[in-house]
């Protein structure tokens, strides 16, 4: 299951970015949501995605309702504070540092992302 595991993340990382650069008209296909922004501002980076979508489809708004649930799923994911400590070497068989070396690739496009 590791190496499994392992590919798929890899794949899931790097795809979208070596697509987008394959293909240059493909930018207004693909919008790249982070986790780590919507963490820090959901209503920006929806508003973001909305833009991006927008100039696809030539119109698309968000509605007051919808804006409103964002500002409060923005203070409930802001007071939420995961117990869960995640383990590469529990989960892949390897030690951070390894899996970061393997995988440089993906780290290289998404820096925020560490292993500790």
């Amino acid at each position: 299951f590791s190496s499994e595991l392992q590919e798929m993340c890899v794949h899931h990382y790097t795809y979208p970015r070596k697509y987008r650069s394959a293909n240059p008209n493909s930018e207004d296909q693909i919008t790249i949501l982070h986790y780590e922004d919507c963490k820090h501002d959901i209503l920006k980076a929806v508003r973001t995605c909305y833009q991006a979508i927008g100039k696809r489809k030539k119109s698309l708004n968000l509605d007051d309702s919808m804006v409103n649930y964002l500002k409060v799923e923005q203070t409930v994911s802001d007071c939420y504070r995961s117990s869960h400590i995640y383990s590469i070497e529990a989960c892949c068989g390897m030690q951070a540092v390894d899996f970061q070396v393997r995988h440089s690739e993906a780290f290289d496009m998404y820096p925020r992302y560490k292993t500790e």
